[in-house]
């Protein structure tokens, strides 16, 4: 294949990859890992629009998704790009707004790189998205705490999943095959085939890394959208369960009393 249909291909696959809703992202990139792995490559030399629509669609992956993550280098390539094409000030609100997001999917990929060599790029981003920022302007502070919580979050050691001798780790085709049939995917690795081996160990069960259930049928799919989101829903659950426990509390001794009397 000569270069120039090669990158024709490329272009092809990251426009059809923008254009699928995010159910079938999955579905879009499991028929061709090739292509996957090489538009994030190639990310840096795309237009601006085009570069703008592929990153918001990395961060429309489900977490649920269970696709490879993308090459750290390429992906921080394009992001660095399209960071530095919104240099304007009036871009660097919407610049940041579309950054962070993605990284918080990038932290829920499985890796099959080095934990430090994630975290670093990770944190690159972020600091390079945070310099276009203006501390003087209000909207600009809100993001840059937003830009200290998410760096202070991978410190955290069980944030950043490292996966090895896994189905991830070999070839795109690998993953393309485990697709067709899910059972082939090592059970240890994904939450969604839980064993004895998988739940103690700590490097695959952390809280944080987990999907939490919501009401079946929610729009989210069934998955909390943040651990904020999640932790604001438990105290609420948690507030009625006292107020309703305190009140038969309350209701029963008033019974007693009166039995009593």
């Amino acid at each position: 294949m000569t270069p120039s249909r090669e990158s024709e291909d490329i272009r092809r696959f990251a426009k059809q990859l923008v254009s699928v809703d995010a159910v079938k992202l999955k579905e879009t990139i499991a028929r061709s890992p090739h292509n996957w792995m090489r538009i994030w490559d190639a990310s840096s030399s795309f237009e601006i629009n085009l570069l703008k629509q592929l990153i918001e669609t990395l961060a429309k992956i489900p977490f649920s998704a269970h696709v490879p993550h993308p090459p750290l280098d390429g992906v921080c390539r394009g992001i660095l790009k399209f960071v530095e094409m919104s240099k304007p000030a009036e871009e660097a609100v919407k610049c940041a707004e579309i950054v962070l997001p993605v990284v918080s999917r990038l932290l829920k990929f499985e890796w099959t790189v080095a934990r430090e060599d994630v975290r670093g790029a990770l944190l690159n981003l972020l600091a390079v998205v945070n310099r276009s920022l203006d501390p003087q302007i209000k909207e600009h502070r809100t993001l840059t705490t937003r830009i200290f919580t998410q760096m202070e979050e991978m410190e955290k050691p069980w944030i950043i999943q490292i996966v090895e001798n896994t189905l991830l780790s070999q070839t795109p085709d690998a993953f393309a095959d485990a697709t067709e049939t899910e059972s082939q995917t090592p059970a240890y690795s994904h939450w969604r085939h839980a064993t004895i081996g998988w739940l103690t160990n700590c490097a695959f069960f952390q809280p944080s890394a987990l999907p939490v259930a919501k009401v079946p049928g929610s729009k989210s799919g069934g998955l909390y959208e943040s651990k904020d989101e999640y932790l604001d829903t438990w105290y609420c659950v948690c507030l009625l369960w006292s107020l309703f426990v305190c009140f038969f509390t309350f209701v029963i001794c008033m019974l007693l009393y009166n039995h009593q009397t």
